[in-house]
């Protein structure tokens, strides 16, 4: 069927289905779609699903979806989606979703989710993340997350994170976390951590962290930690901290350190202390050097 106008169906089938206008239905299956204007559905099934410009459709199970334009669900199962503009969804599942844009979703279940630009969610849980701008998330799951600019996350779940750029986050954990930029975080336990700009922490437990420029810290546990730039705490407890630069610490205790260039610190116990450069230390309790 071709058709450039309006189509308003109920209870058909329609396969290899190519209109340019207006798609209006109800209880349909449809397969191998192509329009670029609105298709505008009730409870039906799409399969090879093509459109590039509005897709508002309710209670519907879309296969292999392309969309460039903006796609307005609710209570939807995609799989396969491609978007490179607008996603509004509430109440649907999405797995191996593609979208350079904006993706605003609620009670959403995402997989293998693939975006560019903006992810803003609440209540969702995203495996196999990938994006590269800013994703606003409230109550998340996230795993296997890969995002090169900014994560702004609060009550999330985040494991294996890859970030280049910004985290804020607060009350999340996270597992083997790795970024190169800036983590801001409150009240996180944060494991396998890797990161080579600035981590600004408060009230954290931080268990293989990697870093190689600045740490900025309060009320944290560190175990088995390797920095090379600066490395600012307070009330800490680091077990096994390799560190190349400055270490500018209060009432901290250190184990098994190794440093090469400065260390300032004040009310620390260190045991097995390995550095070559500048230690300027006060009452420090014990220190094997």
């Amino acid at each position: 069927m071709f058709t450039r106008d309006a189509l308003l169906c109920k209870d058909i089938t329609i396969n290899n289905m190519f209109t340019r206008d207006a798609l209006l239905c109800k209880d349909i299956t449809i397969k191998n779609m192509f329009t670029r204007d609105a298709l505008l559905c009730k409870d039906i099934t799409i399969n090879n699903m093509f459109t590039r410009d509005a897709l508002l459709c309710k209670d519907i199970t879309i296969k292999n979806m392309f969309t460039r334009d903006a796609l307005l669900c609710k209570s939807i199962t995609i799989k396969n989606m491609f978007t490179r503009d607008a996603l509004l969804c509430k109440d649907i599942t999405i797995k191996n979703m593609f979208t350079r844009d904006a993706l605003l979703c609620k009670d959403i279940t995402v997989k293998n989710m693939f975006t560019r630009d903006a992810l803003l969610c609440k209540d969702i849980t995203i495996n196999n993340m990938f994006t590269r701008d800013v994703l606003l998330c409230k109550d998340i799951t996230i795993k296997n997350m890969f995002t090169r600019d900014t994560l702004l996350c609060k009550d999330i779940t985040v494991k294996n994170m890859f970030t280049r750029d910004a985290l804020l986050c607060k009350d999340i954990t996270i597992n083997n976390m790795f970024t190169r930029d800036v983590l801001l975080c409150k009240d996180i336990p944060i494991k396998n951590m890797f990161t080579r700009d600035a981590l600004l922490c408060k009230s954290i437990t931080i268990n293989n962290m990697f870093t190689r420029d600045a740490l900025l810290c309060k009320d944290i546990t560190i175990k088995n930690m390797i920095t090379r730039d600066a490395l600012l705490c307070k009330d800490i407890t680091i077990n096994n901290m390799f560190t190349r630069d400055a270490l500018l610490c209060k009432d901290i205790t250190i184990k098994n350190m190794f440093t090469r260039d400065a260390l300032l610190c004040k009310s620390i116990t260190i045991k097995n202390m390995f550095t070559r450069d500048a230690l300027l230390d006060k009452d420090i309790l014990s220190r094997t050097c």
